[in-house]
């Protein structure tokens, strides 16, 4: 199947993550994992961007058990890119690495997935 140019995927981590668990739950009992690069890949798209809020530290979580609680979620992010055509970072609109225009420009050809 090939990619079309100019096409783009923007995974909201945190929303698809409630959705999907608590479909996949319902049914299975506990939680699955998504497979971020086949879903790109059938939905044909040229670049697909992941991005999700990193926590705050929580009133009594020691510092030490956040840094950990951080640093496994900005790994998680790391990860996306390792496949092809794959960007991913904190929830900030910055993170897709476009141009302004280029922004515009590509949530005019995007689609609902859901």
């Amino acid at each position: 199947m090939e990619r079309r140019e100019g096409s783009y995927l923007f995974i909201d981590g945190a929303y698809l993550r409630v959705h999907y668990d608590a479909a996949i739950g319902s049914v299975f009992g506990e939680p699955g994992e998504l497979d971020y690069a086949r879903i790109s890949h059938s939905l044909q798209c040229a670049k697909a961007f992941y991005y999700d809020c990193l926590d705050e530290k929580r009133p009594l979580e020691t510092t030490e058990d956040y840094g950990i609680r951080k640093e496994a979620q900005e790994n998680f992010l790391i990860e996306f890119t390792r496949f092809p055509g794959f960007t991913s970072g904190p929830a900030r609109y910055q993170a897709a690495g476009l141009p302004v225009s280029d922004k515009r420009k590509s949530m005019s050809h995007s689609r609902s997935i859901c």
